[in-house]
Protein backbone atom coordinates (compact mmCIF):
# COMPACT_ATOMS: atom_id res chain seq x y z
CA UNK A 1 0.00 0.00 0.00
CA UNK A 2 3.26 2.53 -0.11
CA UNK A 3 2.83 2.85 -3.49
CA UNK A 4 -0.73 4.19 -3.68
CA UNK A 5 0.31 6.56 -0.22
CA UNK A 6 3.29 7.94 -2.48
CA UNK A 7 0.61 8.38 -5.59
CA UNK A 8 -1.65 9.87 -3.52
CA UNK A 9 0.70 12.47 -2.26
CA UNK A 10 1.55 13.51 -6.00
CA UNK A 11 -2.05 13.73 -7.27
CA UNK A 12 -2.87 16.05 -4.09
CA UNK A 13 0.32 17.95 -4.95
CA UNK A 14 -0.69 18.13 -8.67
CA UNK A 15 -4.45 18.85 -7.43
CA UNK A 16 -3.41 21.86 -5.59
CA UNK A 17 -1.09 23.15 -8.35
CA UNK A 18 -4.18 22.85 -10.35
CA UNK A 19 -6.30 24.93 -8.50
CA UNK A 20 -3.76 28.20 -8.77
CA UNK A 21 -3.44 28.01 -12.32
CA UNK A 22 -6.86 27.91 -13.47
CA UNK A 23 -7.74 31.01 -10.66
CA UNK A 24 -4.77 32.67 -12.04
CA UNK A 25 -4.17 32.16 -15.17
CA UNK A 26 -7.43 31.10 -16.85
CA UNK A 27 -9.67 34.61 -18.39
CA UNK A 28 -13.08 34.47 -16.19
CA UNK A 29 -16.20 33.16 -17.87
CA UNK A 30 -14.77 32.66 -20.96
CA UNK A 31 -12.21 29.98 -19.66
CA UNK A 32 -9.25 30.99 -22.01
CA UNK A 33 -5.47 30.96 -20.97
CA UNK A 34 -3.53 33.47 -20.41
CA UNK A 35 -0.50 31.04 -21.15
CA UNK A 36 0.56 28.18 -23.09
CA UNK A 37 -2.41 25.92 -22.63
CA UNK A 38 -0.61 22.96 -22.12
CA UNK A 39 0.22 24.12 -18.52
CA UNK A 40 -3.25 23.53 -17.85
CA UNK A 41 -3.73 19.95 -19.43
CA UNK A 42 0.07 18.83 -18.43
CA UNK A 43 -0.77 18.17 -14.65
CA UNK A 44 -4.30 16.76 -15.33
CA UNK A 45 -2.86 14.31 -17.64
CA UNK A 46 -0.03 14.05 -15.02
CA UNK A 47 -1.94 13.27 -12.01
CA UNK A 48 -4.49 11.12 -13.71
CA UNK A 49 -1.88 8.68 -14.64
CA UNK A 50 -0.30 9.02 -11.68
CA UNK A 51 -3.63 7.80 -10.36
CA UNK A 52 -4.34 5.01 -12.52
CA UNK A 53 -0.52 3.67 -11.52
CA UNK A 54 -1.34 4.18 -7.94
CA UNK A 55 -4.55 2.44 -8.11
CA UNK A 56 -2.96 -0.64 -9.19
CA UNK A 57 -1.35 -0.58 -5.59
CA UNK A 58 -4.69 0.54 -3.95
CA UNK A 59 -6.52 -2.08 -1.74
CA UNK A 60 -8.83 -4.32 -3.42
CA UNK A 61 -11.48 -4.39 -0.83
CA UNK A 62 -10.62 -1.73 1.66
CA UNK A 63 -11.33 -2.71 5.50
CA UNK A 64 -12.40 0.99 5.85
CA UNK A 65 -15.45 0.81 3.16
CA UNK A 66 -17.49 -1.13 5.62
CA UNK A 67 -16.71 -0.11 8.57
CA UNK A 68 -18.50 2.80 9.94
CA UNK A 69 -17.56 6.29 8.16
CA UNK A 70 -18.82 8.98 10.34
CA UNK A 71 -17.04 11.95 8.58
CA UNK A 72 -18.09 10.64 4.96
CA UNK A 73 -21.40 10.64 6.33
CA UNK A 74 -20.94 14.17 7.35
CA UNK A 75 -19.47 15.58 4.20
CA UNK A 76 -21.87 13.55 2.13
CA UNK A 77 -24.74 15.52 3.97
CA UNK A 78 -23.34 18.65 3.68
CA UNK A 79 -22.65 17.73 0.03
CA UNK A 80 -26.86 16.60 -0.18
CA UNK A 81 -27.31 20.35 1.10
CA UNK A 82 -25.51 21.89 -1.43
CA UNK A 83 -27.34 19.69 -4.11
CA UNK A 84 -30.53 20.65 -2.86
CA UNK A 85 -30.39 24.60 -3.05
CA UNK A 86 -28.20 24.33 -6.40
CA UNK A 87 -31.59 22.46 -7.36
CA UNK A 88 -33.85 25.55 -5.71
CA UNK A 89 -32.01 27.71 -7.57
CA UNK A 90 -32.06 25.67 -10.84
CA UNK A 91 -35.99 25.83 -9.96
CA UNK A 92 -36.58 29.33 -9.66
CA UNK A 93 -34.16 30.32 -12.67
CA UNK A 94 -36.51 27.83 -15.03
CA UNK A 95 -40.19 29.36 -13.59
CA UNK A 96 -38.41 32.53 -15.06
CA UNK A 97 -40.39 33.19 -18.42
CA UNK A 98 -37.71 35.34 -19.90
CA UNK A 99 -34.23 33.26 -19.13
CA UNK A 100 -35.78 30.39 -18.02
CA UNK A 101 -35.53 26.92 -19.78
CA UNK A 102 -36.96 23.47 -19.74
CA UNK A 103 -33.26 22.03 -19.05
CA UNK A 104 -33.21 24.25 -16.04
CA UNK A 105 -36.52 22.70 -14.64
CA UNK A 106 -35.42 19.31 -15.38
CA UNK A 107 -31.92 20.36 -13.81
CA UNK A 108 -33.93 21.39 -10.26
CA UNK A 109 -35.99 18.70 -10.21
CA UNK A 110 -33.09 15.71 -10.30
CA UNK A 111 -31.08 18.12 -7.96
CA UNK A 112 -33.30 17.38 -5.40
CA UNK A 113 -33.47 13.66 -6.18
CA UNK A 114 -29.95 13.45 -5.98
CA UNK A 115 -29.83 15.91 -2.95
CA UNK A 116 -32.11 13.06 -1.39
CA UNK A 117 -30.11 10.12 -2.35
CA UNK A 118 -26.83 11.98 -1.02
CA UNK A 119 -28.71 12.65 2.71
CA UNK A 120 -29.84 9.42 2.79
CA UNK A 121 -26.27 7.67 1.44
CA UNK A 122 -24.89 10.19 4.58
CA UNK A 123 -27.19 8.65 7.05
CA UNK A 124 -25.96 5.23 6.02
CA UNK A 125 -22.59 6.22 6.38
CA UNK A 126 -23.09 6.18 10.14
CA UNK A 127 -23.17 2.33 10.31
CA UNK A 128 -20.90 -0.46 8.74
CA UNK A 129 -22.07 -1.73 5.69
CA UNK A 130 -22.51 -5.43 5.74
CA UNK A 131 -24.35 -8.06 3.18
CA UNK A 132 -27.23 -7.83 5.66
CA UNK A 133 -27.19 -3.98 5.94
CA UNK A 134 -26.79 -3.19 1.97
CA UNK A 135 -29.60 -1.93 0.23
CA UNK A 136 -31.73 -4.21 -1.44
CA UNK A 137 -31.38 -3.13 -5.00
CA UNK A 138 -29.07 -1.24 -6.93
CA UNK A 139 -31.58 0.26 -9.27
CA UNK A 140 -31.95 3.33 -6.38
CA UNK A 141 -28.69 4.64 -7.30
CA UNK A 142 -29.90 5.61 -10.49
CA UNK A 143 -31.61 8.48 -8.47
CA UNK A 144 -28.23 9.91 -7.39
CA UNK A 145 -27.15 9.37 -11.21
CA UNK A 146 -29.70 11.20 -12.88
CA UNK A 147 -28.76 14.70 -12.26
CA UNK A 148 -24.67 14.35 -12.73
CA UNK A 149 -26.01 12.89 -15.87
CA UNK A 150 -28.00 15.61 -17.17
CA UNK A 151 -25.58 18.18 -16.15
CA UNK A 152 -22.85 16.05 -18.51
CA UNK A 153 -25.29 16.56 -21.52
CA UNK A 154 -25.81 19.68 -20.64
CA UNK A 155 -22.28 21.14 -20.31
CA UNK A 156 -21.22 18.31 -23.60
CA UNK A 157 -23.99 18.76 -26.13
CA UNK A 158 -25.44 22.35 -25.44
CA UNK A 159 -22.31 24.24 -24.82
CA UNK A 160 -19.23 21.72 -26.57
CA UNK A 161 -16.57 22.89 -25.42
CA UNK A 162 -13.01 23.88 -27.93
CA UNK A 163 -9.94 22.80 -26.56
CA UNK A 164 -8.28 26.43 -26.29
CA UNK A 165 -11.21 26.78 -23.79
CA UNK A 166 -9.75 25.41 -20.86
CA UNK A 167 -12.18 26.24 -18.05
CA UNK A 168 -15.03 24.96 -20.24
CA UNK A 169 -13.07 21.51 -21.24
CA UNK A 170 -12.31 21.04 -17.14
CA UNK A 171 -16.03 21.30 -16.43
CA UNK A 172 -16.70 19.12 -18.89
CA UNK A 173 -14.20 16.48 -17.37
CA UNK A 174 -15.29 16.91 -13.21
CA UNK A 175 -18.73 16.24 -14.88
CA UNK A 176 -17.59 13.20 -16.25
CA UNK A 177 -15.57 12.14 -13.41
CA UNK A 178 -18.30 12.96 -10.68
CA UNK A 179 -20.50 10.46 -12.49
CA UNK A 180 -17.83 7.97 -12.59
CA UNK A 181 -17.43 8.31 -8.61
CA UNK A 182 -21.12 8.53 -7.94
CA UNK A 183 -21.62 4.78 -9.72
CA UNK A 184 -18.26 3.72 -7.79
CA UNK A 185 -19.36 5.37 -3.99
CA UNK A 186 -22.94 2.87 -4.84
CA UNK A 187 -21.22 0.04 -4.28
CA UNK A 188 -20.05 0.25 -0.92
CA UNK A 189 -24.05 0.89 0.27
CA UNK A 190 -25.39 -1.43 -2.74
CA UNK A 191 -22.72 -3.87 -2.84
CA UNK A 192 -20.79 -4.27 0.50
CA UNK A 193 -17.53 -5.88 0.65
CA UNK A 194 -16.91 -5.71 -2.92
CA UNK A 195 -13.41 -5.67 -5.09
CA UNK A 196 -14.13 -1.89 -5.96
CA UNK A 197 -10.76 -0.18 -3.95
CA UNK A 198 -8.86 0.82 -7.22
CA UNK A 199 -11.55 2.14 -9.31
CA UNK A 200 -12.63 3.78 -5.78
CA UNK A 201 -8.93 5.17 -5.48
CA UNK A 202 -8.81 6.54 -9.35
CA UNK A 203 -12.13 7.89 -9.63
CA UNK A 204 -12.06 9.88 -5.96
CA UNK A 205 -8.80 11.38 -6.68
CA UNK A 206 -10.32 12.25 -10.05
CA UNK A 207 -13.23 13.73 -9.15
CA UNK A 208 -10.98 15.56 -6.00
CA UNK A 209 -8.76 16.80 -9.12
CA UNK A 210 -11.08 18.30 -11.73
CA UNK A 211 -14.41 19.37 -9.10
CA UNK A 212 -12.16 20.67 -6.12
CA UNK A 213 -9.67 22.04 -7.49
CA UNK A 214 -10.70 23.00 -11.10
CA UNK A 215 -13.88 23.49 -11.44
CA UNK A 216 -15.01 24.88 -8.20
CA UNK A 217 -12.18 27.69 -8.48
CA UNK A 218 -13.09 28.17 -11.83
CA UNK A 219 -16.44 28.64 -11.43
CA UNK A 220 -15.99 30.58 -7.85
CA UNK A 221 -13.77 33.21 -9.90
CA UNK A 222 -16.53 33.96 -12.82
CA UNK A 223 -18.77 34.20 -10.15
CA UNK A 224 -17.22 36.85 -8.19
CA UNK A 225 -16.58 38.40 -11.97
CA UNK A 226 -20.09 37.98 -12.90
CA UNK A 227 -19.41 35.61 -14.99
CA UNK A 228 -21.24 32.33 -13.65
CA UNK A 229 -24.77 32.81 -11.68
CA UNK A 230 -25.46 31.54 -8.49
CA UNK A 231 -27.72 28.13 -10.17
CA UNK A 232 -23.31 27.69 -11.38
CA UNK A 233 -21.97 28.23 -8.34
CA UNK A 234 -23.83 25.80 -6.41
CA UNK A 235 -23.52 22.50 -8.84
CA UNK A 236 -20.09 23.80 -8.53
CA UNK A 237 -20.35 23.94 -4.66
CA UNK A 238 -21.75 20.62 -4.53
CA UNK A 239 -19.32 18.88 -6.97
CA UNK A 240 -16.22 20.03 -4.97
CA UNK A 241 -17.61 18.75 -1.43
CA UNK A 242 -18.28 15.78 -3.71
CA UNK A 243 -14.48 16.05 -4.56
CA UNK A 244 -13.25 16.09 -0.88
CA UNK A 245 -15.69 12.66 -0.33
CA UNK A 246 -13.29 10.96 -3.55
CA UNK A 247 -9.97 12.23 -1.91
CA UNK A 248 -11.38 10.88 1.67
CA UNK A 249 -12.52 7.56 -0.21
CA UNK A 250 -9.49 7.11 -2.04
CA UNK A 251 -7.29 7.23 1.20
CA UNK A 252 -8.98 4.49 2.69
CA UNK A 253 -8.49 2.81 0.02
CA UNK A 254 -4.53 3.00 0.88
CA UNK A 255 -4.90 0.98 4.29
CA UNK A 256 -5.71 -2.42 4.98
CA UNK A 257 -7.38 -4.65 2.90
CA UNK A 258 -9.94 -7.38 3.87
CA UNK A 259 -9.78 -10.79 3.21
CA UNK A 260 -11.11 -12.52 0.16
CA UNK A 261 -14.62 -14.32 0.66
CA UNK A 262 -14.14 -18.08 0.47
CA UNK A 263 -15.23 -19.45 -2.47
CA UNK A 264 -18.50 -21.23 -2.91
CA UNK A 265 -18.42 -24.85 -3.45
CA UNK A 266 -18.38 -26.49 -7.01
CA UNK A 267 -22.17 -28.15 -7.37
CA UNK A 268 -21.90 -31.94 -7.40
CA UNK A 269 -23.08 -33.73 -10.23
CA UNK A 270 -25.97 -36.73 -9.35
CA UNK A 271 -23.46 -39.23 -10.29
CA UNK A 272 -20.76 -38.13 -8.35
CA UNK A 273 -19.72 -40.04 -5.16
CA UNK A 274 -18.47 -38.20 -2.09
CA UNK A 275 -15.19 -38.72 -0.75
Amino acid sequence: MKQAKIGFGICLALALGCAVSVCALLEAGTGFPTVWVGWHYLPVGVCAAVALVGSRFAALRPAGFVAAAPRLGVLLCVTGGAFGVAGVAALLKGMDIVNGTLWDGARGVLLLVAAAWLLLRGRDSFAPATAETGLPSAWGSLAGLAAPALVLMERFVLAPPAVSRVGMVLCVLSAMAVLLFLASLAKRFYLPGSPCGQEVYFRGLLVFLLATCAELPYTAVAFFSGAAGAAQLFVALGYGLLGLCGLGAAWVATGPCLPAPPEAPAPQTPGEKKN
